[in-house]
């Protein structure tokens, strides 16, 4: 499945967090937590470092650092603020149009015909929906298909519509 919350918990890899960064993509959510990552690992280490300690006990002080880092990262998801620092601004759209975007103050629903498989979906994510998503993160899309692939997918309709 394409999209949802499986795409979410993925941007949060290390290889897709590091694929951003080489990008010049920098969101505050990720690096928020990538650090949460690294003091979590940081903290279920010194944990564990005390010998001293019952085994139990310090399964049950790693399981609350992790709990509580699990909290935090559901929260950071939520945090929407990214700079593009590539040299060609290649994730922005135009100073003008992110201007006019930033008007629409009602929430933005894309209806969008293109199979899971099907390459123009794509690249509507990489080239459009992913710098829109950046000025305006309540934008939904929703994809309709009737085919994995997108051969002949509902030709009578076009791409999809905006509403």
């Amino acid at each position: 499945m394409h999209g949802g919350p499986w795409d979410r918990i993925a941007a949060y890899t290390p290889g897709a967090m590091l694929d951003m960064f080489q990008h010049g993509l920098l969101q505050l959510n990720a690096m928020l937590v990538a650090l949460i990552f690294i003091a979590t690992g940081l903290g279920v280490a010194a944990i564990w470092v005390r010998l001293g300690v019952a085994v139990e006990r310090r399964a049950l002080m790693s399981a609350a650092v992790a709990t509580a880092a699990a909290g935090v990262v559901v929260a950071c998801a939520f945090v929407h603020p990214s700079w593009d620092v590539s040299e060609n601004q290649r994730h922005s759209f135009s100073e003008v149009d992110e201007a006019a975007l930033a008007h629409i103050t009602a929430p933005l629903s894309i209806e969008a015909h293109l199979a899971p498989e099907d390459p123009r979906r794509s690249d509507l994510e990489h080239q459009a929906l992913s710098k829109l998503r950046r000025v305006l993160p309540s934008v939904k899309v929703r994809y309709v298909s009737a085919t994995s692939i997108g051969l002949l997918e509902q030709a009578n309709t076009g791409y999809g519509e905006i509403w």
